[in-house]
């Protein structure tokens, strides 16, 4: 008995081991996009509805180009690999566009926080992959003469594999702006741009409950049928 006892506490262990050891690192990397920022967001533009803008946040659209940590669920690594509509002539993968809360202090020539709000989406179409999630802080912070990175955390987050939702809690994403490429301001607009020059995004994420309840229950039964053939053979040793 007391072999059957340690053999379902190793099976235990062996479980939570498992849960633990779920968790995958997710990488996304965009390229060659553009920040917009509107001074008066009373005159939505095109350009600034077509970004999802929201009030006087901060807005960008840029090319989804590399992707790693999918492919335990069959979502294969790749690098520009896939033409995509709107930049063919570098290939990608697909888009990220983003957009901040409203402008919470400081100046977007300078340095910037942002309201929680908003929202953020990686959408790779033809491998059926998409992400999203929602703003809860984000700053924009200029690092040198004519070069800003910008830094968010997101949650709440949602991935969408084939059709299956996972649960993100957290993810975060950074951007820098081509270097020493200034500010461009658009008078009729109101409207200052910037080139997105790269950025990442990262998350972990686990499989699906349901894969690693159907283990551990595979688990426990391996476990009681080991248990109920030790206590077999204690019975028959015994009886002899």
């Amino acid at each position: 008995m007391k072999v059957a006892g340690l053999l379902m506490f190793a099976l235990v262990v062996a479980l939570f081991s498992l849960t633990a050891s779920a968790q995958t690192s997710v990488t996304f990397t965009n390229n060659d996009g553009t920040f917009a920022f509107d001074e008066n967001p009373t005159d939505a533009t095109y350009d600034e509805l077509s970004l999802g803008m929201i009030g006087n946040g901060l807005g960008s659209s840029s090319y989804l180009t590399g992707l790693n940590g999918l492919a335990a669920f069959g979502i294969p690594n790749a690098s520009d690999l896939t033409s995509f509509p709107g930049c063919e002539s570098t290939g990608c993968l697909g888009t990220i566009t983003l957009n901040t809360g409203t402008l919470k202090s400081g100046s977007i020539l300078t340095s910037a926080k942002f309201n929680a709000g908003g929202n953020f989406t990686v959408d790779y179409a033809s491998l059926g992959v998409q992400f999203t999630g929602t703003f809860s802080k984000a700053s924009w912070t200029e690092i040198g003469t004519n070069i800003w990175t910008f830094s968010g955390t997101i949650l709440n987050g949602t991935l969408i594999l084939n059709g299956t939702d996972y649960a993100i809690s957290t993810a975060a994403t950074v951007q820098l702006t081509t270097v020493g490429d200034p500010a461009t301001y658009h008078t009729n607009k109101k409207t200052y741009t910037f080139s997105d020059n790269q950025g990442t995004t990262n998350f972990s994420v686990a499989p699906e409950p349901g894969s690693l309840a159907l283990f551990g229950s595979g688990l426990i039964v391996v476990g009681l049928i080991t248990r109920r053939r030790l206590s077999a053979k204690g019975a028959t040793t015994q009886g002899q």
